[in-house]
């Protein structure tokens, strides 16, 4: 039997190290310019305005569009090809592997994920203001306040980071070998075998698939 096996665990942890940066600095540049635009600087971030706040999403939003999505389709496109030449290597060249696969669906998909980590940080700088205000607590408590929830949010979005990187290159590798078996008439002509990073951050349920083989 035949494997393909179109890139290393070490190829795919530098895509995904690449995609986490961008999430990161991203986030760092959105706050940076609602501070710029508030004409405030970092002593003073307790004197943005929930009005500021709001500004976050639009400008995580374009950054969504402009940065991460581009980043994202460049990274399917290696995929897709590095898993044609796998499958070529294997069984051929064949004309259905260089017909571009759909991936509007994943990237709308996405799109909604990764948007969401702007409402998330909107949502706890917000939540800050509006709950130090009420309290009546002094301004440093305040800019506290709002420091702490811009920095809740950042290891949830480069888990997500990690969690979109893999997925884009995944749903293209999927893509391209169910299209292969579908063009054969043999739904069993493929089989897959998982393989775990088994690092500090794989599951235990990852760790005992490693290995193992299936449809």
């Amino acid at each position: 039997m035949a494997e393909i096996e179109p890139q290393s665990l070490e190829e795919l942890e530098d895509a995904v190290t690449a995609f986490e940066a961008l999430v990161s600095s991203g986030l760092t540049e959105v706050i940076a310019q609602v501070i710029e635009e508030s004409g405030i600087d970092d002593a003073e971030l307790s004197s943005l305005t929930p009005a500021d706040i709001d500004r976050i999403t639009a400008l995580w939003e374009a950054y969504v569009v402009g940065t991460l999505l581009p980043f994202l389709a460049v990274s399917m496109s290696a995929a897709s090809e590095e898993t044609a030449q796998a499958l070529i290597s294997v069984i051929g060249d064949q004309p259905f592997l260089n017909e571009p696969l759909d991936t509007q669906r994943y990237m709308a998909q996405a799109q909604n994920r990764l948007v969401g980590i702007g409402n998330e940080l909107w949502f706890h700088a917000r939540a800050a203001i509006a709950e130090g205000l009420a309290a009546g607590e002094s301004i440093p408590d305040i800019a506290t306040r709002v420091r702490a929830a811009a920095g809740v949010t950042e290891p949830r979005a480069r888990v997500i980071a990690r969690t979109e990187s893999h997925g884009a290159r995944n749903t293209v590798n999927a893509a391209s070998v169910r299209r292969a078996a579908s063009a054969f008439g043999r739904s069993s002509a493929f089989s897959r075998r998982w393989q775990a990073a088994n690092d500090e951050r794989t599951r235990e349920t990852h760790r005992d698939a490693d290995g193992q083989t299936v449809g």
